[in-house]
């Protein structure tokens, strides 16, 4: 046998080629659907990470403006004395009197009020006088149900007087997907009158 007999054999049709571009299309489609199911992954956690985001951000600055106003009242009585008991919780003239507890504070008229929380700040998730409601034309929140609609919001502030100083701590409460979150702040203010 001679070398020229030899048939090659990368002449021989050993690969069968029917199928081959139907499992080329069918691995091209794979990681198409691979590639668009990330997308649509990460587009969907983006979305429930920004709502959690501004979530918080909210959160945050209710416990901010609670801490705010808290202050603005200890301004105004300390200012006004002679109206001190309007913005005061009833029988208590000056700031620093005002008894451990649980306050809301609300409007009445042109002025922020402390008012008293049935029940305690021990379980803000239940109570009904801290529920926060959000004016839709100015973005406002209150606690007052008129022209507004309910947001899953929560806001009580916890005055503890000390001698001196009051201890306050603003807690902002909210509960998304079954889970519940609490955001609080805390300051001391001062006698210095």
């Amino acid at each position: 046998m001679l070398l020229r007999d030899i048939k090659p054999y990368h002449n021989k049709n050993i690969f069968n080629q029917k199928g081959i571009t139907l499992m080329e299309t069918m691995f091209a489609l794979a990681i198409l659907v691979v590639g668009i199911l990330a997308v649509l992954t990460m587009t969907t956690s983006s979305v429930v990470l920004s709502q959690a985001s501004e979530q918080n951000i909210v959160a945050v600055n209710l416990a901010r403006e609670g801490l705010e106003l808290v202050r603005g009242i200890r301004d105004f009585s300390h200012y006004n004395m002679d109206q001190a008991a309007l913005v005061l919780p009833d029988g208590v003239l000056d700031f620093f009197s005002v008894p451990e507890g649980c306050y809301v504070v609300g409007v009445a008229g042109e002025q922020f009020v402390l008012k008293e929380v049935v029940g305690g700040c021990d379980s803000i998730a239940d109570c009904t006088d801290c529920r926060l409601f959000r004016d839709p034309e100015t973005g406002v929140y209150t606690y007052e149900d008129i022209n507004t609609t309910p947001t899953i919001f929560r806001r009580a502030v916890l005055l503890t007087p000390d001698g001196v100083n009051m201890r306050v701590l603003s807690k902002a409460f909210w509960s998304e997907h079954g889970r519940n979150h609490e955001y609080t702040l805390e300051d001391y203010l001062t006698e210095w009158q």
